[in-house]
C-alpha cells in the first residue's frame, strides 16, 4: 500500500528561515556597501567630477536664464542678448520730495555705469559642471531641476555714474543758497536774511542706485524697455548752507577804507560799470573770507546785462563783452590796498589805463583772471561798490583800526616812447593818414605799502614790480589799388605799396616803420 509521509512543521519553519537569511545576505553584500557610499558622499557634502564634455552641466541657469546643456558659444550668444537688452533698460529716475525740479528723467542702465560681465559670468557657469554633489547630480537627473544657480557678474563705473547723474539733475536740482547782505538806506545799514539752498548728491544718489539697478529685468526681445519702481529711484538732494548769515554780519558799520575813480562818459562801457558794481554791492566777508571778483560777478554776458565796450587785449583795444568793468576791479584793489587786506592774486593790464595810476590796476577775465583779496579784520568786512555823479565809489565797511593808517608808495619809476608803425590800407583814398592805434609808451614802476601804528611804522612791504611794454602808434596810410596802379602806373612807386593783405610791418612785403 503506497503513500507519502508529511516533514514535520518545525522542519519547514527552519527550512524558510535558512532562505530568508540567505536572501539578506545576499542584499547586504551588494547594497550595503554602495549604499554607506553614497550616504557618506551625501553627508560629507563630497562633490565628484561628472563629465559634460564641452557642455554646461545640465539645467544649469545664470539668474533664471536655462543655459544647461548648451555649447560654450550657444551660451554666449544668449547670454549676450540678454546683456544687451538689460543694459538698454530704462530708468526713471526723480526727484526727492521737497526739490528745486519734480520732473521725472529717464536714462539707461549702462548710461549709469552699470554693465554685465558676460565672459565672467559664462566663466563662472561653465565651472559649475566640473565638480558637483552626487546628492545634486541624482536629484537633477530625477527631477530635472537646477542645482546650482549662477548670478550675473557686474562691472561698475562709479565716476560715469556721477557723470550721468550730473548730466540729468546737476542743473535742475540746483537752487543756490542766499546769503546775506549789508543794505543801506535812509536808515542806515542793516543785514538783509540769508536762506538755504540745495543741489545734486551725486554720490549719495549713486549708492543707493545699485541694488535698484541691478533688479531690472528687461522685457521680451522687440520690447527693451523696463522702468525701475518710481518711489524707490529717488535721487537725492543736498542741502547748502549760505556763505554768510544774517547773525554773521553783525556791525557797527564804519568805513576802513574807500577809492573812487573817474570813468569815461560811454552808455555801454557805463552800463557795464554799473551791473557789475550792483553785483558786488552789500557782498560780506566773514573773517578769513577770500573776495574773488570772478566768482561774485559772473560771467559777463549780455543775458546778464552785459553790453559790448571796448577791452584791451594784448595791448590793443578791441570791442568784447563787459568791455571796462577792469575798472571795478582796480578801484576795488585800491580801497582793498588802503584797508591793509591780504592780496592773494592780482594781475596788471598789458598797457597802463587811463583810471588809475601805473602799477596800481587789477585786470580780470572771466575764468582766465581773477583779482582776490582775504579779509584779515577780526569782524566781518562789507564791499560796498556804486556809480554815482561820473565815479565808481568803493567803500569797505567793518570795524575800523583808529590807530592804524596804511599809504600807498610808488618808486622806481621809469618809461620809454612807443615809437610809430604805418600801415597801407587800400580801403583809404591815397595819401589819407588814419590813425588805428594811439598807442602807449612803456612803464615799469614798483609799488610799495607802508603800514604805521600810533603814529610808528610797523611794516613795509613790496606789493608789486609792475612792466607795461612799450606799443607802436600805428597809422594807415591810403594807397592805390592794384586796379589803379595798372591803369595810372607813376614811377617811383614803393615796394611796399600794395602788399599783399597779412604782411607783417616792416617785412619786406610789406609797409615799413617810418618813425621810432
Amino acid at each position: 500500500m503506497g503513500g507519502y509521509s508529511r516533514e514535520p512543521a518545525g522542519i519547514r519553519r527552519a527550512y524558510r528561515r535558512r532562505r530568508s537569511t540567505a536572501r539578506a545576505n545576499r542584499v547586504t553584500r551588494v547594497w550595503l556597501p554602495l549604499t554607506l557610499l553614497v550616504a557618506g558622499l551625501v553627508g560629507a557634502g563630497a562633490a565628484v567630477k561628472m563629465p559634460q564634455g564641452d557642455r554646461l552641466y545640465a539645467s544649469v541657469r545664470v539668474a533664471g536664464i536655462p543655459v544647461g546643456g548648451m555649447s560654450e558659444p550657444e551660451a554666449r550668444r544668449v547670454l549676450q542678448d540678454w546683456a544687451d537688452r538689460r543694459q538698454a533698460a530704462t530708468v526713471e529716475l526723480t526727484p526727492t520730495p521737497g526739490s528745486a525740479s519734480k520732473r521725472t528723467r529717464r536714462t539707461t542702465v549702462e548710461a549709469l555705469g552699470y554693465t554685465l560681465d558676460t565672459d565672467a559670468t559664462l566663466h563662472a557657469a561653465m565651472a559649475v559642471g566640473g565638480a558637483v554633489s552626487v546628492f545634486e547630480y541624482l536629484a537633477t537627473a530625477v527631477s530635472g531641476e537646477k542645482p546650482v544657480s549662477v548670478s550675473w557678474v557686474w562691472k561698475v563705473d562709479k565716476a560715469k555714474t556721477t557723470h550721468e547723474l550730473r548730466r540729468l539733475f546737476a542743473k535742475p536740482l540746483l537752487e543756490p543758497p542766499l546769503d546775506s547782505r549789508l543794505v543801506e538806506d535812509a536808515d542806515g545799514f542793516h543785514v538783509t536774511s540769508s536762506k538755504t539752498g540745495l543741489e545734486l548728491d551725486a554720490e549719495t544718489t549713486a549708492m543707493a542706485l545699485g541694488p535698484l539697478v541691478k533688479a531690472v529685468v528687461p522685457s521680451a526681445a522687440g520690447a527693451p524697455e523696463a522702468s525701475l519702481p518710481g518711489p524707490a529711484a529717488r535721487v537725492v538732494s543736498r542741502v547748502l548752507d549760505p556763505r554768510v548769515s544774517q547773525s554773521a554780519g553783525d556791525g557797527p558799520w564804519q568805513i576802513v577804507s574807500q577809492y573812487r575813480t573817474r570813468y569815461a562818459r560811454n552808455a555801454d562801457r557805463t552800463q557795464n560799470l554799473v551791473v557789475a558794481c550792483r553785483r558786488i554791492n552789500g557782498h560780506i566777508l566773514a573773517p578769513g573770507d577770500v573776495f574773488s571778483y570772478n566768482d561774485v560777478v559772473g560771467p559777463r554776458e549780455e543775458e546778464g546785462g552785459f553790453r559790448t565796450a571796448m577791452v584791451i587785449v594784448r595791448g590793443v583795444y578791441k570791442p568784447g563783452v563787459g568791455g571796462g568793468i577792469c575798472q571795478v576791479s582796480s578801484t576795488i584793489y585800491n580801497a582793498a590796498l588802503l584797508a591793509d587786506m591780504e592780496i592773494v592774486s592780482r594781475s596788471h593790464h598789458g598797457t597802463p589805463v587811463a583810471y588809475v595810476p601805473a602799477g596800481l590796476d587789477a585786470t580780470v577775465a572771466f575764468g582766465v583772471v581773477d583779482f582776490r583779496f582775504r579779509n584779515r579784520t577780526p569782524g566781518p568786512l562789507a564791499v560796498m561798490a556804486q556809480v554815482r555823479g561820473g565815479y565808481v565809489e568803493v567803500r569797505l565797511l567793518g570795524t575800523p583800526s583808529p590807530e592804524k593808517r596804511v599809504s600807498i608808495v610808488q618808486t622806481g619809476a621809469s618809461t620809454w616812447p612807443q615809437g610809430t608803425k604805418t600801415l597801407a590800407d587800400r580801403t583809404l583814398p591815397p595819401g589819407v593818414r588814419k590813425v588805428v592805434e594811439k598807442g602807449h609808451a612803456g612803464c615799469r614802476v614798483t609799488t610799495l605799502r607802508l603800514v604805521e601804528e600810533q603814529g610808528r611804522p610797523v611794516r613795509r612791504e613790496t606789493i608789486s614790480r609792475d612792466y607795461y611794454a612799450a606799443f607802436p602808434r600805428i597809422i594807415a596810410v591810403g594807397v592805390p589799388t592794384p586796379s589803379s596802379e595798372v591803369r595810372a602806373p607813376q614811377a617811383g612807386t614803393s615796394r611796399g605799396i600794395g602788399a599783399p593783405p597779412g604782411a607783417e610791418p616792416g617785412s619786406p612785403a610789406g609797409p615799413s616803420e617810418v618813425e621810432q
